[in-house]
């Protein structure tokens, strides 16, 4: 995470400095880490006995439209609603239901929803 985060604050630093652009895959690879590391993903229980405030609810969706497309996972569901919460400005994350359904078009059709949250600095350093 460190290494990650050091790599991803010395190409910004060198872009800042110069007339470069850098518009490749892997700023945006770089970008999707940090902010999907910096959001902490707590249970019902955890967000409801802290001081968090909750920002938006986040959705995230995935159509399999060829059979043998490859299938988002769960886990990559989830990796979108952190990017979204962090978008929103939040650091804390509670995954409501992650479900399969039926869907006009889609051989599979997977949508995860969740609600983003503001955590209190203190309180993620406590549930680390």
């Amino acid at each position: 995470m460190k290494k990650t985060l050091l790599l991803f604050l010395s190409i910004s630093t060198l872009a800042a400095c110069s007339n470069v652009g850098l518009n490749s895959g892997l700023m945006r690879d770089l970008n999707s880490r940090v902010s999907g590391s910096q959001v902490e993903e707590y249970s019902f229980e955890a967000i409801a006995r802290s001081r968090a405030m909750p920002i938006k609810p986040v959705f995230a969706s995935t159509c399999q439209k060829d059979r043998n497309a490859p299938l988002a996972s769960e886990r990559m569901l989830i990796r979108a609603l952190k990017k979204q919460t962090f978008s929103a400005g939040g650091n804390g994350l509670v995954v409501e239901a992650c479900s399969r359904q039926l869907r006009t078009g889609c051989y599979t059709f997977i949508e995860c929803r969740g609600t983003a949250y503001d955590v209190p600095e203190e309180q993620v350093v406590n549930s680390l």
